[in-house]
């Protein structure tokens, strides 16, 4: 069995990630694993195993020609079985199958706004789920969403698993040491930045020794510059960092002593993921799948204007606390999150399908 994941990008992202890691997983099992992105490379390509092949057909617009054309010649040359696309390069999965109507499509849901699903059109996707053998969704509302709004019969809850980078760290790190709050999310309004730099400015009176680590793409858009403008006005310059998009996060977390996620929306969140992989005492939203995959071994804030500074200064004051809540973390994620076993889920999912 051939096995293809279909990506926009490689950029340092949360699908793109488990994209590259289920294209590593499947040379685990007995299928062999391809690996496509769309649109433009990006850092993440670096963590691909060198015997998976890998394709990047520049794609410039929806019609092009030339970019589908590589696509398919791709996907003929490697007698490719299941296209296996994330997120929006479904689409692109789609004029595929009309070329080559014996492939199968899969379509991996990493909708990010798992809180306002209600409201989420099915424009399009409600024709292309009619030839897809299958859908793959990291939580179990996204599954759902998919068997009852879209029709797809045969559904799957994969969690996402995090994989360590063997990148060492590239990246120069700001602060004291031991004193350092990473986010570790691209520069979207659904990952609540704003309000976590309030939070912050608020902790930062109190204790200016520590400092503020904004890990993700930032796309140079109106919310970034909202996000520059408010570390301005807070008077955090000196105190909050923004890296951008590094492809040594893994070793970068590993230089944080707490971590955040104060998302207004999430689905299954990776950065979450890696956060325990690190060992990290975290603070995270009650969205999504959050609450359930760190249990008892975060603080999970239901109101962040209310409740994060306090869980902050528990951290800071209680240094035992937040070691065991940082090795509870660790153990939790390594347990309840293996990569193996997803993988092998995934593969009894493709073998479904034929």
């Amino acid at each position: 069995m051939n096995v293809l994941q279909l990506i926009d990008t490689l950029e340092a992202g949360g699908a793109e990630r488990m994209a590259v890691n289920l294209a590593n997983a499947g040379t685990q099992h007995t299928y062999r694993s391809f690996l496509c992105a769309t649109r433009a490379g990006g850092p993440l390509a670096t963590g691909l195993n060198n015997d998976i092949p890998l394709l990047i057909t520049y794609k410039k617009r929806i019609s092009d020609i030339r970019a589908l054309r590589a696509l398919v010649g791709f996907v003929k040359k490697h007698q490719i079985d299941i296209i296996h696309a994330h997120s929006t390069s479904i689409y692109t999965a789609f004029l595929v199958k009309m070329i080559l109507p014996s492939v199968k499509l899969v379509w991996h849901d990493h909708y990010g706004w798992s809180e306002a699903l209600d409201k989420r059109s099915t424009k399009g996707l409600g024709l292309i789920a009619r030839f897809m053998a299958g859908a793959v969704a990291c939580n179990k509302k996204l599954r759902d969403w998919a068997s009852k709004r879209l029709g797809v019969k045969k559904s799957l809850y994969l969690p996402n698993f995090s994989v360590p980078q063997t990148t060492g760290l590239q990246t120069e790190i700001f602060g004291t040491k031991g004193k350092r709050i990473v986010c570790l999310a691209n520069l979207r309004p659904q990952k609540n930045h704003l309000e976590l730099l309030e939070v912050f400015a608020s902790f930062y009176k109190n204790h200016p020794e520590y400092s503020l680590h904004l890990v993700g793409k930032d796309f140079k858009d109106d919310y970034a510059q909202k996000i520059m403008t408010s570390i301005k006005a807070l008077g955090l310059e000196k105190a909050v960092f923004c890296y951008g998009s590094r492809p040594d996060s893994t070793a970068i977390l590993e230089m944080m002593d707490i971590a955040v996620l104060l998302s207004t929306s999430e689905g299954l969140p990776l950065a979450l993921l890696e956060y325990g992989m690190a060992g990290l005492p975290t603070i995270v939203t009650d969205v999504g799948m959050c609450s359930e995959v760190v249990a008892d071994t975060a603080f999970v804030v239901q109101n962040v204007q209310r409740e994060a500074l306090g869980y902050l200064e528990q951290y800071h004051q209680q240094p035992e606390l937040k070691k065991k809540m940082g090795m509870a973390f660790r153990h939790r994620i390594q347990k309840e999150f293996d990569a193996g076993k997803s993988a092998q889920e995934l593969f009894t999912f493709y073998q479904s399908l034929t």
